[in-house]
Formats: structure tokens, C-alpha cells, sequence
């Protein structure tokens, strides 16, 4: 296996040839992906990724031609991610783990006004389901497809325990390691 660049030119594919990628925390792309699961919850602020957190994906990518869909791309990729997020309640940073795998396709952008393609998230092919994608310029850009598999299975709500109190909404206390007055009354 090999470092996979963030977008792939689908002529530099020789046809049915079929490639395995590792993507990991440690490839520019795969650790601006990283980054961008490290960031603050309803924050701008991006966080270091700190020595435990990790990514690894392994991904298959194969150049397919066929009359319906002219060449498009199959990918298959498995991803485990470590990161750090925010507790929604009360915005301590904390560890969160992802895992995802899916099945896309990628196919030319002309097609994305066909009434079988418009409006569709997913395609039939190759007997299975796959999420669908398109491409302009003969170029598929891997790191987005993989971006926005990341946050769709990404836990929008994280918290860091099911007791967590959060913050006094009056003036910010850790309500889990102090009370205040307003939560007396």
C-alpha cells in the first residue's frame, strides 16, 4: 500500500486496475482531516491533535468503463479515527472515536442531470448500493468524498458522561466541580 494524493486524475488509471491506499495521520491530507475532527465543538478554534490521536483508512480505488456511466471510479474505503472534541454540555475537551465504512461511486459530472442520477445520493452498481459522487475535469477529489463520509458518522452530540451537568447558563460555572447561586434557586 501507498500514500494516495487528496485527488486522483481517472486517466492516470489504467482500466479495471484496482489500487490500495492507506490514508493516516500522518499523510498531509489525512492529517488535515484530523484536524478538522479536532476542533472545538460550536468553536472555530481548531485544537492540536494530541500524541494519542490517530487515523487510519484503507481504501480501494478502481477505474471501471461501462456504456450507462462512461468511466467512474469504485471506492471502498475503512476508517478508524481517534480525535479530541468538546462535551456539548460543558465544552471540556475530551476523546471521541470514529469508525466508518462505505462503498462510493464516482462518475462524470454530465450525468448529474439525468433523471436515474438527479437528485440521487446513491447509485446501483456493481451489485450493491454506493454512495454516488461526480467528477469534472477527469478529476476525483478523494480528501472531500472522505471529508464528508467522516461528518455524516460523526457523533454531532458528544458528551463525555451521560451525568454531565454543563454550565450555569447564567454565568458559565463547570456545574460537575462547583455550584453556583443561580442553580440554587
Amino acid at each position: 500500500m501507498t500514500d494516495l494524493p487528496s485527488s486522483i486524475t481517472l486517466s492516470k488509471l489504467g482500466q479495471n486496475q484496482l489500487l490500495y491506499f492507506d490514508v493516516t495521520e500522518k499523510t498531509p491530507w489525512g492529517r488535515e482531516l484530523l484536524e478538522e475532527l479536532n476542533e472545538l465543538h460550536d468553536q472555530e478554534v481548531r485544537i492540536e491533535a494530541p500524541a494519542g490521536n490517530s487515523m487510519n483508512a484503507n481504501l480501494e480505488l478502481e477505474r471501471k468503463h461501462s456504456t450507462k456511466l462512461g468511466d467512474h471510479l469504485l471506492i471502498h474505503a475503512d476508517l478508524e479515527a481517534r480525535y479530541t472534541t468538546t462535551c456539548i454540555r460543558c465544552l471540556v475537551p475530551m476523546e471521541e472515536s470514529l469508525k466508518l465504512s462505505f462503498d462510493a461511486c464516482a462518475i462524470n459530472q454530465e450525468f448529474a442531470n439525468e433523471p436515474e442520477h438527479k437528485d440521487q445520493a446513491t447509485v446501483y452498481i456493481e451489485d450493491m448500493e454506493r454512495e454516488l459522487y461526480f467528477f469534472e475535469n477527469n478529476h476525483v477529489d478523494i480528501k472531500e468524498i472522505m471529508h464528508e463520509q467522516m461528518f455524516l458518522t460523526k457523533n454531532p452530540l458528544p458528551l463525555h458522561s451521560d451525568d454531565c451537568k454543563g454550565l450555569c447558563q447564567i454565568c458559565g460555572t463547570n456545574l460537575n466541580h462547583e455550584s453556583c447561586i443561580h442553580m440554587r434557586n
